[in-house]
């Protein structure tokens, strides 16, 4: 769930402090495949653990429900929910999350996602989906870090990603991975290079493509690492004789590292690099910006055959479930690999605070202000963004 409207006003997250949280209310723990809901511990049970913790042994399950109000001149008012279920198999088993959340924009905008990550068994089967059907209104600058012409258009997109991985070697999956985007311009801004057709996919566009996955992770959670490493290397065809408007190939390797030198501060960095070929429409061209990497840069506000983005950040403890971030990031575009320099960087940077929602299993909900130079952009969202 990402609230990063340009001209976001005023964002208000409830549901944050309810009697300890709403994992308190929500967490339970099965005990020998039977599940109890946690309760306040009395002098008749002193075996009985606090709310806050976890008995050894069994799974944890829970759910955390967000409700955020919002307002900005491209959407109006607006109003949505979120809620992110979670599952701990067993202890030292990553964390299997399924992320929801639905937005209405009074100005028609509409936006409802799902996301699962589900793991069998302890380091086995990994089973990652994302599905998304929304309208949205956003800007087109054109194509390259010189780019500065924007214009406004409206799109319908549905979107269905995943990948089933299997077990290769230790902390290594690989496997089958698929894409269908499907995206349809309802409206775009007269005298534009969109509404002159002159753009690939500015009519809309069908992707349908098929790839593969592999991962390597030695973090020690999958939702709040501190420590180890991560490549993510994924890879896509979209060939017409599946069903795609147009013939391309869309590449991406995902490098992150995380650290703590001491028990209170924990350092992150992520570098992203993304490659296509052939005629790529334009809402596929890799990008930089939004709410994950480049958090402050405008989502897609720069767009070309290739692109590089990487970033650091500082997370430590502040009081009680609150913790706080320092972030900054730096990334461009290019036509071609070799033409990929480090000048004419676009940069960004912010602070963030987090309040744990489940801090024995490291829960959080992230609020994120960044800023690019220009303007001042808000986020919200379940998880740390990278």
């Amino acid at each position: 769930m990402q609230l990063h409207r340009t001209r976001l006003v005023l964002i208000v997250v409830a549901l944050l402090i309810l009697a300890g949280g709403p994992a308190h209310l929500w967490a339970q723990q099965a005990d020998n495949g039977a599940s109890r809901a946690t309760e306040q511990p009395d002098a008749d049970r002193p075996d009985e653990l606090p709310p806050d913790e976890v008995a050894p042994g069994g799974p944890v399950r829970g759910v955390v429900p967000l409700p955020v109000f919002g307002v900005s001149p491209e959407d109006g008012v607006l109003l949505g929910a979120a809620a992110l279920f979670f599952r701990v198999p067993e202890p030292g088993a990553p964390t299997d999350t399924i992320s929801t959340n639905a937005f209405y924009g009074t100005k028609g905008t509409f936006s409802l996602n799902v996301g699962t990550d589900h793991r069998v068994g302890k380091r086995g089967l990994n089973l990652l989906t994302f599905h998304r059907a929304s309208i949205f209104s956003s800007e087109f600058f054109g194509i390259g870090m010189d780019a500065d012409d924007p214009e406004t258009f409206e799109t319908l997109e549905l979107r269905a990603r995943g990948a089933v991985l299997f077990p290769a070697v230790p902390r290594v999956t690989v496997g089958p991975s698929y894409v269908v985007n499907y995206f349809d311009t309802r409206s775009t801004e007269a005298g534009g290079a969109l509404a002159s057709g002159a753009v690939r996919g500015a009519d809309g566009t069908l992707a349908v493509g098929l790839g593969a996955r592999s991962i390597f992770d030695s973090r020690d959670s999958n939702v709040y690492p501190t420590e180890g490493a991560y490549v993510d290397l994924i890879t896509h065809g979209f060939p017409t004789f599946l069903g795609s408007s147009d013939t391309f190939w869309l590449g991406a390797l995902d490098t992150r590292y995380f650290v703590s030198p001491w028990p209170w501060l924990t350092l992150g960095g992520q570098a992203v690099l993304e490659l296509s070929a052939g005629d790529v429409p334009f809402q596929f061209l890799p990008s930089i910006g939004g709410g994950d990497i480049m958090r402050g840069v405008l989502d897609g506000r720069y767009r070309d055959a290739v692109s590089l983005a990487a970033q650091i950040e500082a997370r430590f403890p502040i009081y009680w479930r609150f913790g706080g971030t320092i972030f900054a990031g730096a990334g461009r575009v290019a036509p071609s690999l070799d033409q990929l320099g480090l000048d004419n960087l676009a940069t960004a940077a912010g602070v963030g605070v987090r309040f744990a929602v489940n801090p024995e299993q490291r829960l959080n909900v992230r609020l994120d202000l960044a800023h690019d130079g220009d303007d001042l952009k808000v986020y919200v969202n379940f998880q740390e963004a990278f």
